[in-house]
């Protein structure tokens, strides 16, 4: 009698740690892989100085979803963020629009959306897509990436 409640334990405590183990490597995995960011190049870094007129400290581009990608560029403090950002958004062809509290370039259904926070700036880049609500989540995405 003593051996079957034995048994019965052991295997209920096996399948805990077994279920645990799964829905931890579940977790881990969505963290891990959703996370697809890589790290900018010196290169690319120097092409953000001479658009912007002021270089980043360092940077990275992470997929978003589809062909949209967000574009997280660090600098010395939030005034050199800012500046910079008005000048890869003049250096950036398209019309030009305030959605949102956003600022927007627009060129031939491409869209970049340029925000910063504190010494962050983010670019959404976001090809090809007119659908509001789709473009609401992907900026949804990227804020959080951004903080």
């Amino acid at each position: 009698m003593k051996n079957k409640k034995l048994k019965i334990i052991v295997l209920i405590v096996i399948a805990v740690l077994i279920l645990a183990a799964v829905v931890l490597g579940i977790i881990l995995g969505v963290k891990f892989l959703g996370e697809k960011c890589e790290p900018l190049t010196p290169l690319a870094l120097k092409k953000f100085e001479i658009a912007g007129g002021i270089k980043p400290i360092e940077g990275d581009k992470c997929e978003i979803s589809g062909e949209s990608y967000l574009l997280r560029l660090i600098y010395q403090d939030s005034n050199s963020a800012e500046s910079a950002k008005n000048g890869l958004e003049l250096a950036t062809p398209g019309d030009r629009d305030d959605i949102n509290g956003l600022n927007w370039v627009v060129k031939d259904g491409d869209s970049s959306v340029f925000w910063t926070n504190n010494e962050k700036l983010g670019i959404l880049v976001i090809p090809g897509i007119d659908d509001e609500e789709a473009v609401g989540k992907q900026i949804d995405k990227a804020f959080k990436k951004l903080k």
